[in-house]
């Protein structure tokens, strides 16, 4: 998280074994219902169970390992140290995540510079130009048509001759 203290240990260690999962978690703006309609979660009445609550609310809260976790209202569950879930999620996870994206789009965008450079000087090399390629392949096209048409012609009169004969 931002702003670590100077002093001291201030990385926590959790691990799976510590975390105890309620079945009641309460979801912040899920206005799609989307958790419920999974057949998730729909009563939000009960966010913890009694035990729970007193845990969370005493004056000294959970303690996981060295570090202690204290809930300042339901809605805010501070998760490390200070920060509740929505602080991290918004000022950690998305800044990286927008970061990550831009950077990504950035390379994209030099590598495809670099594409279109390359491809140039292979063009320029090869001496190849791709319009005069495609007049060069019409005109093939058009005397191939051409000499189509005198076999076709040959042949009719070939069959008007031996028709004749016959």
């Amino acid at each position: 998280y931002e702003n670590p203290p100077a002093s001291g240990n201030f990385y926590v260690q959790l691990y799976a074994k510590d975390i105890k999962l309620s079945p009641s978690i309460k979801i912040q703006n899920d206005t799609g219902n989307f958790i419920s309609s999974i057949g998730g979660i729909n009563n939000y009445t009960s966010l913890y169970n009694p035990e729970e609550k007193a845990l969370l609310t005493t004056t000294t809260g959970l303690q996981i390992g060295s570090t202690y976790y204290k809930l300042n209202s339901i809605d805010n569950l501070s998760l490390l140290d200070t920060k509740s879930f929505q602080e991290l999620y918004t000022k950690k996870f998305t800044s990286e995540i927008g970061f990550e994206i831009s950077d990504a789009k950035n390379r994209l965008d030099a590598n495809k510079n670099l594409r279109d450079a390359v491809q140039s000087k292979i063009e320029e090399k090869s001496g190849v130009n791709v319009d005069e390629e495609l007049v060069n392949l019409m005109k093939y096209q058009r005397a191939y048509q051409s000499a189509a048409k005198i076999i076709n012609v040959t042949d009719e009169l070939l069959q008007t001759i031996l028709g004749l004969v016959k």
